[in-house]
């Protein structure tokens, strides 16, 4: 099963170009996020297994999200288990 990525960037040539090339290469764009807050709730949402983030986005920055991210995972343990 390939992996699953969310890309997050505020750049729409480069989220299409990110998932243009991920695909290529076998993997599944599961979402798009245009900005941090988006990010944030669509990793919540979408719980994939990569999240890739642009560090200057609006809204909120990508090393933030990151952080928020991170305090989610670690809060949730059963986000590890992908719903079927």
């Amino acid at each position: 099963m390939p992996r699953r990525i969310l890309i997050a960037d505020d750049s729409p040539f480069t989220r299409k170009t990110l998932q243009d090339l991920l695909e290529s290469r076998g993997w599944e764009v599961c979402g798009q996020a245009d900005n941090g807050v988006d990010a944030v709730r669509m990793t919540v949402e979408l719980n994939p297994d990569v999240v890739i983030l642009d560090l200057a986005m609006p809204s909120m920055d990508g090393l933030t999200a990151a952080r928020q991210n991170l305090g989610i995972a670690s809060h949730n343990p059963d986000r590890d288990a992908h719903s079927p």
